[in-house]
């Protein structure tokens, strides 16, 4: 499971594939694991009693499975899954160029500060 900001769930779809790190394993380099979303809410949640501003604030609960590939990785690296291991969740939304990265976050402020009350 994972969490998923209100500001991104526009550009989340189920079948969306994703990339899982298990930060419980202890090698240098967490290896990345193939998933898939499954399932995201239907509506957002929020967490009265959470220890982030982001639960508080609300989010989505979205469901990632592990690959038949990611399986694979993880056996060929002995590694094994148990219930309740804490997992980063990488959902890829596309890709953006440098340029896009850079100047995206200064055109959205832009075009917000030319709206009138």
């Amino acid at each position: 499971e994972a969490r998923l900001s209100p500001l991104d769930i526009d550009r989340v779809h189920i079948g969306q594939t994703a990339e899982v790190r298990f930060s419980a394993f202890k090698s240098r380099n967490t290896p990345k694991i193939e998933g898939k979303l499954i399932t995201v809410s239907a509506d957002r949640l929020a967490d009265e009693n959470g220890a982030t501003e982001q639960d508080r604030a609300g989010y989505y609960l979205a469901r990632v499975e592990i690959t038949p590939e990611g399986l694979q990785d993880l056996a060929r690296q002995n590694l094994d899954l148990l219930p309740g291991m804490p997992a980063e969740v990488l959902i890829n939304t596309g890709e953006r160029t440098l340029m896009e990265y850079l100047i995206d976050p200064i055109r959205d402020t832009f075009a917000r500060s030319l709206i009138e009350d």
